[in-house]
């Protein structure tokens, strides 16, 4: 039978090209190939690969056999005598396992405009594809000669019977013919100012393993610089009208005090219509919430959602992870749904009565120190620097009233407490309870080290030992917060919304036990008030 497709390429003129050589009997090629994979798939449509498989160390790999003359002036051209290797835009470039570097240098490249556009369609017809199109110049360009223009066909994903000799089963993105062959097509020897120079170029699928995973890119290089100069991808056929795949979920909280969800949802159209609405739901700990999304969005185009503002949840127990799970729904009006993404965090430290660190200092003590701060962002504590090395110091924590708190430990020299040049030093904190004869006792709620500048840990400290005295409401009188004072029946004895307490106010309300509301802008506190003079 004769089934004739065509489709169209992306709008977007800036794509980034990479190439990366490879062989299915590579090692390090096994471990680059996930996280290559992971970043392309995340910025496809920005960044298109052509995997280009070569002879060595398995001279058997059949994606380099299949296109093997092509192939080896591929590698000619670039002189590759190591895999894997890397290039971006024609640059070679040194490869890394960190999706965030790697992603990076992708966005590096399109900073750098095209010289040239491409414009152009495809058709399949009989297990046959032809390539048809141009190329265009916004300037008059007098000397192209050493411009040369390629088509690619690329099987985007194959899942193989078995594993290769390297472990890989799963293969994208692998350049399957090369057209008009490996060292592409010579364009006319001038570019007039918008005059496009038209190609039309075709080869057999025979090689391909499934027809629907077909893409295809072109691009222009120069062959003097190596530098590619034009580029366009026509992906593969989407599975759906209406579809959506939801890229990522990144910014969520980890080791928050109180319920508090927010972040960032990126997604992407893949289906063949623009996408212009959906509902992006989000469920925290079994409670959910729905969005209403419209826009525009094109083919594998891709928007930003900033979810804020989620705190009817309940947050687990401690030590156990709470989860949020994100999707998208009614795409298009339909009842198609996208991928859905789940999010684990933890909770902070939950601290009762009262806080102790003990911090164990290196061989330099003096650049040690550390603050408490409150959920305001107040610093309500603070110490060091120590004297004595590998000294283990006793600090109680002042936190007279139940919030979140912050601990910061800072080294000035920026190597922690346990690098490896000053020693092994530590912190460890511990909860303060009294019990009925008076005695306290700890409970170790963790312990760590660490080896940079700076060290945070969050704790919430709930049924604080909330005894006020003159010195700690005069502290917060000074910050400008709202002060009311009553008797043990709630009858109220004093109270300032504007300006400072003197200690004359704070001793009018009489010897003895009293009640002190404090509202500081962001919370209110209750705790006892005590004089004893």
């Amino acid at each position: 039978t004769t089934e004739t497709t065509y489709s169209q390429q992306l709008t977007n003129k800036n794509i980034v090209i990479v190439e990366n050589f490879t062989n299915t009997g590579c090692g390090p090629c096994a471990k680059f190939a996930p996280v290559l994979d992971q970043v392309i798939n995340d910025k496809l449509g920005d960044v298109i690969c052509l995997k280009c498989h070569g002879s060595y160390p398995d001279r058997e790999d059949p994606f380099y056999l299949s296109e093997q003359a092509n192939l080896d002036q591929r590698i000619a051209f670039y002189d590759i005598n190591s895999y894997p290797t890397l290039l971006i835009n024609g640059t070679e470039t040194r490869y890394t396992l960190s999706p965030t570097l790697l992603g990076a240098m992708f966005d590096n490249a399109r900073e750098t405009d095209m010289k040239y556009d491409i414009t152009m369609s495809c058709s399949i017809a009989d297990h046959k594809l032809k390539v048809e199109g141009d190329v265009s110049s916004n300037t008059d360009v007098t000397d192209a000669s050493n411009l040369r223009l390629f088509a690619v066909a690329i099987e985007e994903y194959y899942k193989a019977p078995k594993a290769y000799s390297n472990g890989e089963s799963e293969m994208e993105y692998v350049a399957k013919r090369f057209m008009p062959d490996g060292n592409g097509a010579a364009i006319a020897q001038s570019i007039e100012k918008d005059t496009p120079y038209n190609f039309s170029f075709s080869c057999s699928l025979d090689n391909f393993y499934d027809e629907n995973e077909l893409g295809v890119v072109a691009f222009v290089q120069d062959i003097n610089t190596k530098q590619i100069v034009a580029s366009a991808y026509i992906p593969k056929e989407a599975k759906a009208d209406d579809y959506a795949n939801l890229i990522s979920v990144d910014d969520t909280p980890d080791f928050i005090c109180t319920p508090d969800f927010y972040g960032n949802i990126i997604f992407r159209n893949d289906g063949r219509n623009n996408l212009k609405s959906a509902k992006i739901n989000i469920e925290v700990n079994g409670v959910s919430h729905t969005y209403n999304w419209s826009g525009d969005l094109a083919r594998l185009e891709k928007t930003k959602f900033n979810i804020e503002g989620i705190t009817d949840f309940t947050l687990t127990d401690y030590g156990s992870k709470n989860v949020a799970k994100v999707w998208l729904s009614e795409i298009n009006g339909t009842s198609n749904e996208s991928n859905a993404i789940s999010i684990s965090f933890n909770n902070s430290m939950q601290a009762r009565y009262a806080v102790r660190m003990d911090i164990y200092t290196d061989k330099k003590p003096e650049e040690t120190t550390w603050k408490v701060f409150n959920s305001a962002g107040d610093v309500v504590q603070e110490g060091g620097p120590y004297t004595e090395a590998r000294h283990k110091y006793k600090e109680v924590l002042n936190l007279k009233t139940d919030d979140c708190y912050s601990l910061a430990i800072y080294d000035a020299g920026g190597d922690g407490i346990s690098g490896a040049a000053y020693g092994n030093g530590y912190y460890q904190i511990y909860q303060l309870s009294k019990g009925e004869d008076g005695e306290v006792t700890s409970t170790r709620l963790t312990q760590g080290t660490f080896t940079n500048s700076e060290c945070d840990i969050a704790f919430n400290l709930k049924d604080a030992d909330s005894t006020l005295g003159i010195d700690d409401v005069k502290a917060m009188s000074n910050k400008n917060a709202e002060i009311s004072f009553y008797d043990e029946s709630g009858r109220m004895l004093l109270h300032t919304t504007i300006g400072r307490l003197t200690e004359a106010d704070m001793l009018s309300v009489g010897k003895g036990t009293r009640i002190v509301k404090i509202n500081d802008g962001i919370h209110t506190y209750v705790n006892k008030y005590v004089i004893n003079k």
